[in-house]
């Protein structure tokens, strides 16, 4: 066996093992407090940001995100939108988050929907230290980055939740990522000369956009915002491996100019384009595909070439990364946590500046060695105690939400009927290091509600009669059955257990074991099947968790079918019984 393994390779593995038990160890340092008074008042919190968010976009229905009432919208202020197969909008997180980047009106939109349908304040990971710490499962993407659960870690939710993050009393934050790291790769492992040039310019995009000739050799982003801004995001579309359509799409104009802008950076980086399509045509032939240090990845004629010509600029920046961390760690650098091409940094206020040098030098000799010598330059953003870390993505939802805090107690918004319930339902496990301590008089039925429990209607006794039978509870929309039976038997089956788990829970976000789907007669690689179809078709959310079972979320549609936000609340009156 041991002529199979890779040695050296598999020691630097292992020795990135070393740095990522270190940094799990090390953790994120929080302000508590303030997750604390988050928690408690988030119910509330979600009801008065959707009012003053959704003010200005019309597009809420309650809690619930209409398609409808959006579309209207794009339509109304000529934003352009991408569309599914189907013709529909795509209301994908990555679609919103892609927009956002390019349109300033969508990013405090996407960050409200984000927070209703994806933000889990109790399941973020703190320890009694205020740090917050959570397996980074490393090596887990088939990239081979780190893959750390997103309702666990501070990185993984909204941007704006990572206003949390602050150093302790005496102690400082260093954030430090390579500067535009995939544009680099690209050009050091394609050897184009164009591309490393335009990369050491300090401005890729605006270098692209003179080499291209769009722009005078004297231009600066200030005096051509516009045209840098446009190749900008033609580099970054070919990064991800987006069509000429799509980059028309996402930068509002007609599809030709996506078209003239891919071809600019074809005749400019000509180089990298044949070294890009020969690296798809060797990864079909040989069916495999590697980084400099080995990782390799397996591949069948059916993989998606998009996947290819990303692998060699995302997995090398895996290899990066990792080699940062083992050299940082080595030389006793508190690394906080790794975050795709960064590393948050702790350190004493005395040794602060000098710890981010260690560590933009080590950043500095990764990629120096992963890319035979070609140096990646690195950005850095200081926090010092008692500031905290912000990111400018969330500054204006952060700023929000502070806002309703100060405010005081903010009570949520429960319709009159549903205020007066029989028993308090407990949507989620308080921590362990919460402060406060168990009240049993919490889960005692109300006064008034208790007096009247003898009183039951034929009805309400006819449905106790019948509480030992299993049922589903709805309202169930049809469009959603309707497009579950298109995929077969048995994930319109397996799609029906999950409505009746989502009633019992109460939430339409639940874990889904083998053993809940056994006792319907549905086996493990059933359920598998099942779950990636109703996933591919946008009916459900599945959230990975290794070896444990997975996380889902049903995803209900609008009148016109299209995908609208999901979140507990609707489910708080569902009530189904095994």
């Amino acid at each position: 066996m041991l002529r199979h393994i890779d040695l050296p390779r598999a020691l630097l593995r292992g020795r990135y093992m070393a740095a990522a038990a270190t940094m799990e160890h090390t953790g994120v340092p929080l302000d508590t407090p303030l997750l604390a008074k988050l928690r408690e008042q988030w119910s509330g919190i979600q009801d008065r940001l959707i009012a003053e968010i959704d003010a200005n976009y019309g597009v809420f229905e309650g809690r619930t995100f209409k398609a409808d009432r959006f579309a209207a919208l794009l339509e109304r202020e000529g934003i352009p939108w991408p569309r599914r197969d189907s013709g529909r909008l795509d209301l994908s997180d990555d679609a919103f988050r892609q927009a956002a980047r390019t349109d300033a009106r969508i990013a405090p939109l996407r960050e409200l929907r984000s927070s209703l349908s994806e933000l889990r304040l109790y399941d973020l990971a703190v320890g009694e230290d205020g740090r917050n710490r959570c397996l980074l499962s490393a090596f887990c993407s088939r990239t081979g980055r780190n893959q750390p659960s997103n309702s666990k870690f501070i990185f993984g939710p909204s941007v704006w939740l990572r206003g949390l993050i602050k150093p302790p009393p005496g102690y400082g934050l260093a954030y430090i990522d390579w500067a535009q790291q995939e544009f680099g790769i690209a050009g050091a492992l394609s050897g184009d000369q164009a591309m490393m040039a335009a990369y050491q310019s300090g401005d890729p995009y605006l270098a692209f956009a003179k080499q291209a000739g769009a722009v005078p050799a004297h231009a600066t982003k200030y005096t051509h915002q516009a045209e840098r801004e446009q190749f900008k995001q033609c580099v970054l579309a070919v990064q991800y491996g987006m069509g000429p359509d799509s980059l028309a799409a996402r930068i509002g104009q007609p599809p030709i100019v996506g078209r003239q802008l891919i071809r600019l950076h074809q005749e400019a980086y000509s180089v990298f384009w044949r070294w890009s399509d020969s690296a798809v045509d060797h990864a079909m032939l040989s069916r495999s595909i590697s980084t400099v240090f080995g990782w390799r990845v397996n591949t069948s004629p059916n993989c998606n070439p998009r996947f290819f010509r990303n692998f060699p600029m995302q997995a090398n920046g895996a290899e990066m990364l990792r080699l940062a961390c083992c050299l940082a760690t080595e030389r006793g650098i508190e690394v906080c946590a790794p975050v795709h091409d960064a590393v948050l940094i702790a350190a004493p206020l005395h040794r602060l500046d000098d710890d981010v040098a260690t560590m933009r030098e080590a950043m500095r000799e990764a990629s120096l060695i992963v890319l035979d010598g070609f140096e990646l330059t690195t950005d850095v953003k200081v926090v010092r105690y008692p500031g905290r870390y912000e990111d400018p993505r969330g500054k204006e939802m952060w700023a929000r939400v502070m806002g309703l805090i100060g405010e005081g107690p903010i009570e949520a918004n429960v319709a009159p009927e549903r205020q007066n319930v029989a028993i308090r339902e407990v949507f989620s496990i308080v921590s362990s290091t919460c402060k406060s301590k168990w009240d049993p008089n919490r889960f005692k039925l109300e006064h008034n509600v208790a007096q009247g429990i003898g009183s039951v209607s034929r009805r309400k006794s006819h449905m106790m009669r019948m509480a030992g039978m299993p049922f589903l509870r709805g309202p169930i929309p049809m469009h959603w059955l309707h497009e579950a039976s298109k995929l077969g038997v048995s994930a319109l089956w397996v799609g029906c257990v999950l409505w009746h788990l989502a009633g019992l829970k109460k939430t339409s976000t639940f874990l889904v074991s083998n053993l809940h789907l056994h006792r319907w007669g549905i086996d493990r690689r059933a359920k598998s099947r099942a779950l990636k179809a109703l996933s591919n078709a946008g009916l459900i959310t599945v959230e990975g968790r290794g070896k444990r079972s997975p996380r889902v979320t049903i995803v209900v549609a609008d009148n016109e079918g299209a995908d609208s936000c999901s979140h507990p609340e609707p489910f708080g009156n569902v009530r189904s019984t095994p």
